[in-house]
């Protein structure tokens, strides 16, 4: 292990193991590679004495829940009575174990992908991917308002939860998001926020003489709620269709084994929040992380508050596709952690491993109509990092599904109305904060307005989409352009 200069570098955090099972993974990682390994006492020895122990934390159980495979194999390790059954449960863990690491691997190969197509030397490049990260904060900090000076009285009151989406757009931004309580946490918000942060990128871009990424990568957390879904999935396709970009591909580390570094941005701005005695309305918390947050890697930061989001449910119903088998259930237990979408025209140029003679899956829906080079088609992998397919292509898009679609979402989605105990809980909270000596009439300003428009079923209008609205600079990727590019995409990389 090399020594650490004054511990340069910021905190992070590893899932809960014991100092055994991280000795363990350290042995199984690289191994095979000729180098010598170090004992178990010089391990610790320098992890302790070097530096590392101040940088590398190890959460706590109720922290991180662990992966279902780690936990059972070195369960196994542990209780095995013969030599054979200890190496056959060590061999699981380090497939497992090496399987992750080839997926963060991926992870870290997008984001310096991402990183150099942003910048001003990539506007000659062929091959240029933006690489997003989208997760939701831990809302325990999100308690508002929040009142450090008298704790316990305050933990009597109810508070309603603020939420709080992060996203980084690797070389370009780092934005956190939040909505009120009573904002439905579903794919329409997940969505919604993509699209804010998208128009984000393409205005800072646009500032630099840089024009937006021809592909587009996507990592969010293991989840059907949010992310991986069937409406994630048509809008990926939706994506491509439009011309917005050339390819679209989404990745995710199996359950357990998620956390990248989004996660470390969400322990600085939780530190921050910590410091702050005093936080009565969502805006202070903006103000809050606006003035203490400071992106790594040259990026923009962006804190604004969302009202409402934006009906994708809605806007994709008349297109009448059904995808199965996205998300983890009790019939699909194993899916795909990654899935791309890609032009007709594209597939031969992709290095799939795909006999002469392979068949393109052609759902029922779609059983009519003539093939185009712009059929939208979808490959899937088992892992992000895996290097065949695990099914065939699938036909997943075409115009004629496109031209069922109005041009842009134009559909609000409705608050969650809260119930009568909420309404009077919080209400006691509203009249509690006036009261002397705390007088936080900003609080309970909020509390109170926020209540009469949820009671009164009040409309509030999203952040309009930007980049993903029907404008001029959205035809640079269709099928004009592509027919010219074709001989440069056989050289690209990325294809």
């Amino acid at each position: 292990m090399v020594a650490l200069v004054e511990n340069v570098g910021e905190r992070r955090w590893l899932p809960h193991m014991t100092f055994q099972e991280f000795y363990e993974m350290y042995l199984f990682y690289g191994s095979g590679e000729g180098k010598e390994k170090a004992r178990r006492t010089t391990f610790f020895r320098c992890f302790n004495k070097q530096g590392w122990v101040n940088l590398l934390k190890f959460r706590k159980v109720a922290q991180h829940a662990r992966c279902d495979t780690c936990a059972r194999l070195t369960k196994a390790a542990r209780v095995a009575c013969t030599a054979s059954d200890r190496k056959a449960a060590e061999e699981g863990i380090r497939a497992h174990r090496l399987r992750n690491f080839a997926d963060r691997a991926v992870d870290f190969r997008l984001s310096q992908l991402s990183e150099g197509s942003t910048t001003a030397e990539a506007k000659v490049k062929e091959s240029r991917v933006l690489h997003i990260r989208i997760d939701g904060m831990d809302q325990a900090k999100f308690r508002c308002p929040r009142n450090m000076e008298n704790s316990k009285w305050w933990e009597k009151l109810w508070r309603p939860t603020l939420h709080c989406v992060g996203v980084i757009v690797e070389g370009v931004l780092e934005a956190y998001y939040i909505t009120d309580q009573d904002v439905k946490k579903d794919s329409n918000l997940e969505l919604t926020v993509l699209g804010v942060a998208l128009d984000k990128t393409f205005e800072l871009l646009q500032a630099k003489g840089i024009e937006m990424p021809e592909h587009l990568s996507l990592t969010y957390d293991n989840t059907a709620r949010e992310g991986k879904n069937q409406h994630m999935a048509k809008w990926m396709a939706w994506l491509v269709s439009t011309g917005s970009f050339w390819s679209v591909q989404d990745g995710n580390g199996q359950v357990g084994h998620t956390h990248n570094k989004l996660d470390q941005r969400f322990s600085v701005v939780a530190n921050v929040l910590a410091r702050q005695t005093l936080l009565q309305t969502p805006e202070d918390f903006l103000t809050v992380i606006q003035q203490h947050i400071h992106p790594a890697g040259g990026r923009e930061l962006e804190v604004k508050k969302l009202e409402a989001a934006w009906d994708w449910q809605d806007f994709f119903a008349p297109a009448e596709i059904v995808f199965s088998g996205i998300a983890a259930s009790h019939t699909t237990p194993y899916v795909c952690h990654s899935k791309r979408f890609v032009r007709r025209q594209d597939v031969p140029m992709l290095s799939l491993g795909l006999p002469d003679d392979y068949k393109m899956v052609v759902p029922a829906i779609f059983g009519k109509d003539v093939e185009q080079p712009d059929d939208v088609i979808m490959i899937m992998k088992e892992f992000w990092s895996s290097e065949s397919l695990a099914h065939p292509p699938v036909l997943a898009w075409n115009s004629t599904v496109t031209c069922k679609l109005i041009v842009a979402p134009s559909r609000v989605c409705c608050r969650n109305a809260l119930s009568k105990e909420q309404i009077w809980q919080y209400r006691k909270t509203a009249s509690a904060v006036r009261e002397a000596p705390w007088h936080l009439l900003a609080a309970s300003g909020y509390l109170t307005k926020w209540l009469d428009q949820n009671v009164s079923g009040t409309v509030h209008l999203p952040l309009p989409l930007g980049f993903l609205a029907p404008s001029a600079q959205k035809q640079r990727w269709t099928k004009a352009a592509l027919a010219i590019s074709t001989g440069v995409a056989e050289s690209d990389e990325w294809l």
